[in-house]
């Protein structure tokens, strides 16, 4: 990355010092958790509803540092549809929690709990 934007700068008959740190590790979903997460939200909101082939994103996540000590699931609830109302991104001025998310997304968290606590006999 330094070479390159060392000819960049130099192309400007500029100077130019890099340097990138990699704080956070990528963000990667155990395979038998997400099969797990994806079960139970199926059951909520119905197959058309769950994306288990979500493309990857460049931002970075804390979530990670979990992921590295144990298996899990990071997940996007959805909170809106794009342009509609609550339609942003988190960390947007414009971002509005839709409320009616509330029953079906605490119900889902319940749900992990549930089955993943051992049953008694």
């Amino acid at each position: 990355m330094n070479k390159l934007c060392s000819a960049i700068a130099s192309a400007y008959d500029a100077k130019v010092d890099v340097h990138y740190e990699r704080r956070y590790p990528p963000t990667v979903n155990d395979v038998a958790q997400t099969d797990f997460c994806a079960e139970i939200a199926r059951g909520l909101v119905g197959d058309d509803n769950v994306n288990t082939k979500a493309r990857p994103v460049m931002g970075s996540e804390d979530f990670s540092f979990m992921l590295q000590e144990k298996p899990g699931c990071y997940i996007r609830m959805g909170n809106g549809e794009v342009g509609g109302e609550g339609g942003v991104v988190v960390h947007n001025p414009h971002y509005n929690f839709n409320d009616e998310a509330l029953p079906w997304g605490a119900t889902y968290w319940a749900e992990i709990a549930e089955k993943s606590l051992p049953q008694k006999a």
